[in-house]
Order: C-alpha cells, then structure tokens, then sequence
C-alpha cells in the first residue's frame, strides 16, 4: 500500500508544509475520494506462547512504519482472495480466512476504504519483498512503537472476533452483525487530521534515521 498524502487548507499549501515538516517524505499521488481506493487489510494471527496470540505486522519501505499486509483487489478478485494473495505476496506466510471485519472508510491526509479481513497463519516464514524491511509476529499485548495508530483498533477488533469464534459463540463477525443476512459490511469512520499526519510523519522519519545507524 502506497502512502497518500495530501494536507490542504484554504491560506497555505499542505503538500508544501508536509515537506518542510517531513523532509524524507517521498513524492506522493494525487488526492482521492475514499470511494476511488480500495486498500484490503489482513489481521493476521496465530497462536502464540502463554495463550498470548501473535499478530503478523509488515514494516513498510515507505512510510518507515509497521502496517497491516494488504493492498488492491485485481480485477474481479474478492476481498476474501485478495487478502490471501496480498498476504502471502507480502510476508509469505499462508493463511485462511477465519471472519470478515468492518470496512474501515478513512478520510484525511490517507482518504481510502479498508475492508478487513479477519485470518489465520497456517504455513510459512515471514519473509518480506521489496515493499518492505522486514516481517515479522508480534505478541499483540506488546505492539511496536511503530505500529501507525489508525491500525490499533482495527487488531483490537479482529482480536474480538478470534476469541468469539474460538468460543464457538452464537455470534457473527461485526460486519454480519449490522448487515444482516445480506453478508456486507459494516462501515468504521476513521478520520485521519493533523495528529494522525504528525504521528506518522514522526514514525517515518524515526525509522529512516535508525535504518541509517
């Protein structure tokens, strides 16, 4: 996933500011609807030492930043499928689909909707491709600092959904549950502004300098 950022307001040019902020910010595209860009996400878990399950985390080439794997559907591809590649393009590592999870719609300096796939590891080594640094699982009550914010809640969520389903509750994913039989999901706001753009920004800049050490 490609990091878009566009910061405006009405007396200056946010792009510019971005830059004078966060000099090793790379050139970035455009500015889209959120509509316009679909980004699938992967909560990736498996089972981890002392009952404590492991979340799969991608730290990204650009933004220097831990993230979810995940990226674009291709053409007629479900979002069930487009998880499984993403994944296993990414960090090499095999999974099944355990749950759907919410559509995240992000609005902001990253305008974009994040359906959210709910899986499980089930082969291979984390090993990462050019998009990254490194791959790696990390026991979810000890994320990394790196970790962007915005994908915080979206663990907690999945998280929620694994221990319902190993429970084996009468209950749906969060996404089946406020659609109904229908099977769509449910829609999360997620609004990114200037704290989220100067977090990340922080984060990026973090990881460039101590990849330089």
């Amino acid at each position: 996933m490609r990091w878009v950022a566009d910061f405006r307001c009405r007396q200056c040019s946010a792009r510019l500011v971005a830059r004078m902020l966060f000099g090793l910010v790379p050139e970035l595209p455009p500015r889209t609807a959120p509509e316009d860009s679909i980004v699938v996400q992967a909560v990736v878990f498996r089972p981890g030492p002392d009952l404590v399950p492991e979340i799969l985390l991608v730290h990204r080439t650009s933004p220097r930043a831990w993230e979810l794997p995940g990226g674009h559907p291709d053409d007629g591809e479900s979002i069930e499928l487009t998880a499984i590649r993403e994944t296993r393009e990414e960090t090499g590592i095999e999974v099944v689909v355990a749950g759907r999870l919410a559509d995240f719609h992000r609005t902001g300096f990253v305008p974009h909707v994040s359906p959210t796939v709910l899986c499980e590891a089930i082969d291979g080594v984390p090993n990462g491709n050019h998009e990254s640094v490194e791959v790696r699982y990390f026991p979810v009550d000890r994320l990394p600092w790196g970790l962007l914010p915005w994908y915080r809640p979206v663990i907690a969520e999945g998280l929620l959904l694994r221990h319902a389903n190993r429970r084996k509750a009468p209950v749906r994913s969060s996404a089946q549950l406020s659609a109904g039989e229908g099977g769509l999901a449910s829609r999360r706001h997620q609004a990114l502004g200037l704290g989220e753009v100067t977090m990340a920004g922080f984060i990026h800049l973090v990881g460039i300098v101590g990849a330089q050490r």
